[in-house]
């Protein structure tokens, strides 16, 4: 029997207006006063047309929109600073990267880098606590790329080839890694200090879609990919490690997935099957999911599809887990 979550779910759905423009990305700011949620969104499903950056702050009850901008191209991808709650890093179909300041007194991108020669998928912003603010981009061309936040000025550049669907910094910033997720099924770390690789394992045998690092582990780290599954590696096992665990239930392939940054062991994915499922993990294994969001009851996660209270992958032994190592 699956276990049940410690706080209550509201059924309830909040709805945010965003006009002829559908949502790709949301983050939510540093500023943990005036919690402020950003929207990246894109006109015609980003097959054309243009993008947006929206702020939304909770007020009365309700999520109200407070500024916005609009880029000339689908915006795909955002990620918040860390340490300057009005800074947003957002990445376009047009292969470059803005920087914005969320204030009034602008209206247009504060830097704007040509980062890659096609579509950025993913950007991420480095941990509060690296000694420099840096943000890795992805994209479709096949390249990694790491750039100083203040400057804009690229540090490294990395090249898994293929599709690099998304990249996550781990959360020890004293090791500077980056992670990526590509479409050879590969999860690839890259040392962000010496420009080059470290590890390279097989996660899967179709796209790796999403990836995040586990941020009360610094040695785990979540794929989700097209074969409907997410699975969780320990990068101490190296290339040939076996996952730690293998989920099953969703019934298209995983879109993203995400690790709570506030419930230990908790993390949560959404699929092309219109489900967004929460999963609790702990040493014994990782508990049944419970759809969050299903969009009818045909799509709702049934019992004998949720995963078994011990749904780990056969042969594969959960490695000890001795604090990180810087």
């Amino acid at each position: 029997m699956a276990r049940q979550p410690t706080q209550n779910l509201s059924p309830r759905p909040v709805h945010l207006a965003l006009p002829k423009h559908h949502p790709f990305d949301l983050d939510f700011t540093c500023d943990q006063t005036h919690p402020t949620l950003v929207v990246g969104s894109s006109q015609n499903y980003g097959l054309g047309g243009k993008g947006r950056v929206d702020t939304f702050v909770e007020g009365s009850g309700r999520w109200q929109r407070k500024i916005g901008f609009e880029w000339k191209d689908a915006l795909f991808t955002l990620s918040c600073s860390n340490r300057n709650p009005r800074t947003v890093v957002t990445g376009a179909g047009d292969g470059t990267c803005q920087v914005w300041c969320l204030s009034d007194a602008y209206t247009d991108p504060i830097s704007v880098v040509k980062a890659h020669s096609k579509e950025v998928h993913s950007v991420r912003v480095s941990p509060a606590s690296s000694s420099a603010e840096l943000f890795a981009s992805a994209s479709w061309d096949g390249s990694v790329k790491v750039w100083d936040l203040s400057t804009s000025k690229p540090r490294c550049t990395f090249r898994p080839g293929g599709y690099v669907y998304d990249v996550t910094w781990c959360p020890d910033s004293r090791r500077g890694i980056v992670a990526s997720g590509s479409s050879d099924g590969t999860l690839r770390l890259w040392d962000t200090s010496l420009c080059d690789a470290t590890l390279a394992i097989k996660a899967h045998t179709h796209e790796v879609l999403s990836i995040d690092w586990n941020p009360f582990n610094a040695n785990q780290i979540v794929t989700a990919s097209v074969d409907r599954t997410l699975r969780c590696f320990d990068v101490r096992a190296g290339a040939h490690g076996l996952p730690l665990w293998c989920l099953r239930g969703h019934t298209l392939a995983v879109r993203k997935v995400r690790w709570s940054t506030q419930q230990r062991g908790t993390l949560v994915s959404c699929s092309y099957d219109g489900n967004v499922l929460l999963w609790r993990a702990s040493s014994e294994g990782v508990h049944g999911a419970e759809a969050v969001v299903p969009t009818s009851k045909r799509d709702q996660v049934s019992a004998d599809q949720r995963p078994s209270t011990r749904s780990t992958v056969a042969s594969a032994t959960p490695a000890p887990q001795p604090q990180p190592q810087p």
